[in-house]
């Protein structure tokens, strides 16, 4: 996970109340052998936490297609899809999934990255521009979209 991920996910759980049951799309932890990802779980003590993935592996507590998610609508509580949403084919399926299990009150926290280089798990798709994040999530109640420059 990139640090700058890394980072947004701690700045959310230090200044938003975010609710439980939490759903991880994309939690399979690639290289946990290497230490350097730990995951986002660690960041939520003490929440109902359901971490998915495509396939079975470190960080996976359900296979689920991202988009299918065989889930209950209005029953999460928060959604992290972190530097995602790149690998899935069929993404605006997905938003559509995400937005149908929040409950009234959930937030959703998805990100993605314009630079990276093409890096397969299984396939890379997409890049998404600020843009594009806005009309994904045009269904959404509310909506705060940002992006870091690095000629900055």
């Amino acid at each position: 996970m990139a640090p700058l991920d890394r980072a947004l996910i701690e700045a959310f759980v230090a200044s938003f109340p975010y609710r439980a049951p939490l759903l991880e799309i994309g939690a399979r932890l690639i290289q946990p052998e290497s230490g350097t990802s730990t995951g986002l779980r660690v960041l939520f003590p003490h929440t109902q936490y359901i971490g998915t993935d495509f396939q079975h592996g470190p960080g996976v507590d359900c296979v689920m297609n991202a988009s299918q998610l065989p889930i209950r609508t209005a029953t999460i509580g928060t959604v992290l899809t972190v530097s995602t949403l790149e690998h899935i084919w069929d993404v605006q399926e997905t938003v559509a999934h995400i937005r149908r299990v929040l409950n009234e009150h959930g937030v959703a926290i998805l990100t993605s990255h314009m630079d990276k280089s093409i890096h397969a798990y299984p396939s890379d798709y997409w890049r998404f521009t600020p843009q594009a994040f806005a009309e994904l999530l045009v269904t959404f109640p509310a909506r705060l979209v940002g992006f870091q420059d690095r000629k900055q």
